[in-house]
């Protein structure tokens, strides 16, 4: 299945997933660095990725939708696209909560920030599990690819080591 939107001949949501996952992981690497050393400069380091990851975030989603949409209803791949699309947009909502709670004229203290930071946790635990869900959807169902493939085998029936090795 070829996606819809595609950027410079590349699948335009596989090339944009990489923008709010660096800068959500760093928020977290951040908010590390800030218990390790204190607030400033690593607070705000957290603060800006968690800001700049939502930003980037909504392309994603957008290309990410439009690339569902354009499955068909029978493909296998749409459980693990919906499952995927579940686990991201629940990262979006903790990583937009923990952003919301640490907006103010001053870092958060106390609840609020041990809050941020337990969003912020569920945001990368839903990112990691649902980052793996999309690699199922490009390896195992071949979604978002054009593998040419000789044999007759559909790419989303091919064992998924047979994708990893090209055979």
């Amino acid at each position: 299945m070829s996606p819809r939107v595609r950027f410079l001949g590349h699948p335009a949501h596989v090339v944009l997933t990489d923008f709010p996952i660096a800068l959500w992981v760093t928020s977290v690497l951040a908010d590390g660095l800030t218990l390790g050393f204190g607030p400033s400069p690593w607070e705000r380091w957290a603060f800006g990725c968690l800001a700049l990851g939502l930003l980037m975030a909504v392309p994603t989603i957008l290309t990410g939708l439009l690339d569902y949409l354009a499955l068909p209803a029978d493909h296998p791949a749409v459980r693990a696209a919906t499952v995927h699309m579940t686990l991201m947009l629940t990262a979006t909502g903790a990583f937009t909560t923990s952003l919301v709670l640490r907006v103010g004229v001053s870092p958060p203290t106390g609840v609020r920030w041990l809050a941020a930071l337990v969003f912020s946790g569920a945001g990368l635990a839903a990112l990691v599990v649902g980052g793996w869900w999309g690699g199922e959807l490009v390896l195992r169902y071949g979604v978002g690819t054009r593998v040419f493939d000789f044999s007759g085998v559909r790419p989303q029936d091919r064992p998924i080591d047979e994708h990893a090795s090209g055979e």
